[in-house]
């Protein structure tokens, strides 16, 4: 019984984080950008956004 209280008091609840990466590079200036969706340090998601040079 302890051991289940103490893992429902100490476990975190968490949201998945938005994060939008890019250009990395002058040249590629509005060229490409990423959108990664994660959670803590795995990546759920990647959603391109290709733009024009």
């Amino acid at each position: 019984m302890a051991v289940d209280y103490m893992r429902d008091r100490y476990e975190l609840e968490g949201e998945d984080l938005v994060i939008n990466m890019g250009p990395q590079h002058p040249s590629t200036h509005g060229v490409l950008r990423l959108q990664l969706v994660t959670d803590g340090e795995v990546v759920k998601a990647v959603t391109p956004h290709i733009g024009y040079m």
